[in-house]
Order: C-alpha cells, then structure tokens, then sequence
C-alpha cells in the first residue's frame, strides 16, 4: 500500500513538473516575441527618424510632395506623385536595411488635418508614423509604413527557438506518456505474476498435505512392520513435506503482507513470548547442529502494538538463517532491552557472516547472498526482505552488522 503512495505521489509530482515546463517554455517564448516586438517597433522608429531627417535636407522634394498633398487631382500631381513616392520609397528602404529589416512593406504620405484620419498606434500592430510636420512645414502630415507580414516576421526571427521549443516539450510530454504506459503494464504485469505464484502456491498445499497424510498412515500403520529402508523413506518424505510447508508458508506470509496487513488488526503483544515461540520454532535446527541460542533479557517495557503471527514468523526467519548459516560449534545470542522508549532486540550469531558489499542488498526481494558454487542451502530470497516489511509496518527498523567469517548482528528497534 505505500509503495503504492508512493508510485502515485511520484507520478503527480512528474506530471505536475511537465505541466510547469510546458508553462515556462511557452511563457519563454512569449516573452521572447515581446522582446522581439519591442526590438523590431525600436528599429522601425528609429529607421523611420532618420528617413524624416533625409528627407528634410531635400527641400525641393518636401516641396514637391507638399505639392501633391494639396494637389490630388491633376494629372501633372499625379505624375510628380508617382516619382517623389519612389524617392521616398528608396530612402525608407535604405534606412531599414541598416537596422537590417528585409521585410515587405507599403507606405503614405497623409494630412490628417484635410483627410480626417485618424490612425491610433495601439490598434494597428502592423502600422508605423512618423511626423513630417518639420520637414513638409505643414501641421498634421505623417509618414505613416505599415508591414503586413510583420508577425511572420518575429516568427522567424525567434524560429529556432521557437522550434526546437516545440520539439522539447513534444518529446518530453512523449516520453512521460509512454513511461508512465510502459510503468503500468509492468505494474500490471507484476501483479499477474503475483497473483500467479500465490494462486500456484495455494494449489501446493492440498497435495502437499496429501502427501503427508498418506505418509502418516504408512508410519503408523498396525497391519505390518516397514523394513527399515521403506522407514528411512518415509522419513524423508516427512522432512522435504515439511520444508516445502516452510517455504509455502513464507511465500505466503509475505503475499499476505504485501496485500491484507493493516494496523487495525494489531494488538497488545509480549515481546518476550514472540521471541520464546521463535525460538521454539527452530528448536529442531538448532539441535541437529549442536548448537544453543542463549536468551536475555534486560527489557522492563515488552508489550508494543502489532501483528503476532507476523512478528513471530519474522524472529523465527533471522534465528533459522542464523541456524543454516551457522558453521560448526553454532552459537546463537539473544539480547532484548530498552532504548530510547523502544523495544530493541539483538540477535548475534557466529555464523559465515556477510560480505559488506552484499549488506546493502540483502533485504531485497529475491536477493540470495552469492556462495560460489556451494548450494548447500536452499531458499528464495525472501526471508530478511520479509523481515524487513514486517519490521517496517511495525514502524521500526532494522540494522545489521556483519564480517565474513565473523558471524552477523541483527538490530532491531521496535516501539512500545
């Protein structure tokens, strides 16, 4: 369930960042026209400033295009029209090439005192004037340029930017959807798979059980004698029957925990009595090996809040691996006190102990430590990854401290 919250906190966050790129790239590009906008008006007045001031010195063209702005009817107006306009046509054009504005554009020369017009700079985008009130010594004419593909322009100018913008935001909103896609087959997947050996697992137990049955009555059958090799048979029957159930068990224990273990079915339970059901449960190993574990307690404060049946299958796991991984004279230490308000638990062995590079892995699932080429023990990988969420549901932790050779050291902090 938290990884769950987890898997959907970080997705939100991801999305959540997307959706802040993609407003910072648009909000750059805006801003970037703007800027483009302003630096195009500021070229285009200044440009236009010094066609005015060119076109001041050239008395005799301010006088002939005075002329032709009282005069619209003539014909000779109109041929001396057709001329001084190409005149100022080319001045316009030569002053925009030095600001560097290739741009199309169409122009005129108006008297807004006999025209009555009236053009207002903030609603025209594409409309550029200048007086010509000094130049022509006339009140009211303006030289009025307008750029028609004026946007395509900045476009252009910001087209790189725009573009590889684009293709950013493109390939990135790409790429989180076919993550995210990709992430929920796989999740979907694995909980097929899940579901899968849990489904297969429970399918064991029936045989299994058949299988110890038919077995128990072949041992304590009335009717005949068994040889003494058909005895030695059963009998190992009877051990692989019970480790298979072990194994069955911990796969199941651990589905059980991944999918129905809550806090609301936790009660008051002893510390102490989990750890002596523990360390009965692996009584049998123990004495197979020889070996002893040596309880102690020095705890005033034993009873916390949680999962029995779960506590007591974590404790009895660290004391079975130390029990598998034990080597020769096998000696197993048990310390439980009180720290800090919690409940702490030692659990010291002299066993073959672990590797520092494989500590950090061990309480994955599926993380068997690697032994070369001794297959000695058997397992899945699953008991400390176990230990470990049971520990954690329990909102406590657990360290651990180990050299190979030199035997292992479990902590671990449990609250009251």
């Amino acid at each position: 369930m938290k990884n769950r919250k987890s898997h959907f906190i970080l997705i939100s966050l991801t999305l959540i960042f997307l959706l802040l790129l993609l407003f910072i790239q648009i909000n750059q590009l805006i801003e970037t026209a703007e800027t483009e906008k302003r630096h195009f008006a500021q070229s285009v007045k200044l440009s236009l400033s010094l066609a005015t001031e060119q076109m001041s010195r050239d008395r005799k063209m301010c006088s002939n295009v005075q002329s032709c702005l009282l005069d619209t009817q003539s014909f000779k107006s109109q041929e001396l029209k057709k001329l001084e306009w190409h005149r100022v046509d080319s001045i316009i054009k030569s002053n925009l090439d030095q600001y560097k504005i290739d741009l199309e554009y169409d122009f005129e020369i108006v008297n807004m005192d006999l025209n009555n017009l009236k053009i207002k700079q903030d609603t025209c985008e594409v409309c550029y004037s200048e007086s010509l009130e000094i130049a022509l010594q006339q009140a009211g004419s303006q030289l009025i340029v307008r750029f028609p593909e004026k946007n395509m322009f900045i476009i252009k100018r910001i087209g790189t930017m725009f573009i590889s913008s684009i293709m950013l935001i493109l390939l990135v909103t790409a790429s989180f959807i076919l993550t995210l896609s990709l992430y929920l087959r796989e999740r979907k997947l694995a909980g097929r798979i899940k579901d899968f050996i849990n489904n297969m697992v429970h399918e064991f137990k029936t045989p299994i059980a058949s299988i110890g049955f038919a077995n128990h009555r072949i041992q304590n059958n009335k009717e005949f004698t068994l040889p003494e090799k058909l005895h030695k048979y059963t009998q190992i029957i009877d051990n692989e029957k019970n480790k298979l159930q072990e194994q069955i068990g911990t796969i199941l224990d651990l589905a059980q925990l991944e999918s129905e273990f809550s806090p609301r079915n936790f009660s008051t339970v002893d510390m102490r009595v989990i750890l002596e059901e523990a360390i009965q449960a692996v009584e049998l190993c123990v004495s197979d090996k020889n070996g002893q574990i040596k309880f102690q307690n020095h705890a005033i404060k034993t009873e916390l809040f949680g999962s029995k049946s779960h506590l007591v299958n974590a404790f009895s796991n660290l004391l079975d691996n130390a029990c598998k991984y034990s080597n020769g004279d096998m000696q197993i230490s048990i310390n439980m006190y009180n720290q800090n308000g919690d409940i702490h638990v030692e659990i010291i062995d002299n066993g073959m102990g672990i590797s520092a590079k494989n500590q950090k892995y061990v309480f994955e699932k599926y993380y068997r430590v690697p032994t070369g080429n001794i297959h000695n023990i058997k397992g899945y990988g699953i008991g400390l990854s176990y230990v470990n969420e049971v520990v954690r549901m329990h909102q406590g932790k657990i360290k651990l401290r180990s050299a190979e050779g030199k035997g292992s050291t479990f902590s671990i902090y449990l609250p009251c």
